[in-house]
């Protein structure tokens, strides 16, 4: 029996699939790994008072509370107003999670702000919200897995039924943090010296027009062929003998190819190499297929399983169970900063300074990646640059 992978989006079953593991990227930055810092987007508001004791009496209490709160005093015809406000954050979307977590503190209704006159020293460390994704421990495996030297990759994959779904895969680099890229395995690649931010993967070559609802038997449209002769044409091989390599059963989605590819996530380009996923299996393994490869071996590096991991966010989620405000969890540690539970608040540390940064219960940390359980999804955050483009009050 050939192999079978749903296609997620062409079936009931699967959307629900899809839609766990689709990128729901929010970009904090024009460019990742640029060394350019981003200007703070946004902030919370707490309150606009024109009491200023009563003003400065909930800042106190927001800052022995552990929230980096502060106060703008906008000056009015009447009368000065004065903003209380609580922390930086890059987009609104970080900002509304903690506006939402802070409602009710202080008979206030938080709100996101557009940032104006934060302290330049409010905050030593500025988490920007890189991606968020859907996640449900019964349903998808998320696992932190190895990536290159010291480097790590979040690793994404759901099922349908009883087959693994072809995993997304966010790398947790400078390089690659911004491009999450789709591969049943992947490693950074070794040619040219181990260029960053390209990687050896590999991946599957849908055979229909994806701007168009597959309702075929198997049978490949005008699109599909044309997409197997140029597959056929690349690899050296004739149509007949690249269709014996596709992946097809009735009734579980339209038919594709496994390929090998050298591939550049940022770009979204790259080149195949000369081989095929072997479709011989009765189940599609985690890992994807092996590959017949065609008049060479597999370059030094390529992938050939999936690493052990070094994480695993679905067992840990498990355990805390359906009701996680009481889980117990431990502090993580980052490059320069150490982050733990306060709450439903993860909590920053560094240098000495202790404050309620973002929400979410911290799961994992290296380097400058933080990923937080916030509700139903995993998110990811970068705490490598200092905040900027903030003036003093």
């Amino acid at each position: 029996m050939r192999l079978a992978l749903a296609v997620a989006f062409r079936m009931r079953s699967a959307a629900r699939a899809a839609a766990r593991l689709a990128v729901l990227t929010l970009l904090a930055l024009a460019l990742f790994g640029s060394g350019n810092a981003a200007a703070i987007s946004y902030t919370v508001q707490v309150a606009a008072l024109s009491d200023e004791a009563a003003a400065r009496g909930l800042l106190q209490t927001l800052t022995e509370a552990g929230y980096p709160a502060y106060l703008v005093s906008v000056p009015g015809e009447a009368q000065t107003v004065f903003r209380l406000r609580v922390g930086a954050f890059t987009d609104r979307d970080a900002a509304q999670a903690f506006a939402t977590a802070m409602r009710g503190v202080g008979g206030t209704v938080p709100v996101p702000a557009l940032a104006e006159g934060i302290p330049r020293d409010l905050i030593p460390l500025e988490p920007r919200l890189v991606a968020r994704y859907p996640f449900d421990p019964a349903f998808d495996r998320f696992a932190v897995v190895p990536w290159g030297e010291g480097g790590a990759a979040l690793r994404m994959q759901g099922r349908f039924e009883d087959e693994p779904l072809e995993p997304t895969y966010h790398v947790l680099t400078p390089e690659l943090i911004g491009a999450p890229f789709r591969a049943w395995r992947a490693a950074p690649s070794r040619a040219g010296g181990g260029r960053p931010g390209v990687v050896e993967r590999v991946t599957n070559l849908w055979l229909f027009d994806p701007d168009a609802p597959y309702a075929g038997d198997g049978a490949l449209d005008a699109y599909g062929e044309a997409q197997l002769r140029e597959a056929a044409e690349a690899l050296g091989l004739t149509p007949d003998q690249v269709r014996s390599y596709l992946f097809y059963e009735p009734g579980r989605g339209a038919p594709f190819l496994v390929v090998a590819e050298r591939y550049r996530p940022a770009e979204g380009a790259g080149g195949r190499y000369p081989a095929l996923g072997n479709p011989r299996d009765a189940a599609m393994p985690a890992s994807g297929p092996e590959l017949t490869w065609f008049g060479r071996a597999a370059p030094e590096g390529f992938p050939a399983s999936v690493p052990e991991a070094l994480f695993e966010l679905s067992s840990v989620v498990t355990e805390m169970g359906p009701s996680r405000d009481d889980a117990a969890t431990e502090a993580v540690s980052g490059a320069s900063w150490r982050a733990r539970r306060d709450g439903a608040y993860t909590r920053l540390e560094v240098g000495g300074r202790s404050w309620r940064a973002l929400v979410g219960v911290p799961l994992w940390a290296s380097g400058d990646a933080l990923l937080v359980l916030e509700g139903e999804d995993v998110v990811i955050y970068d705490l490598e640059h200092e905040p900027e483009g903030a003036s003093g009050t």
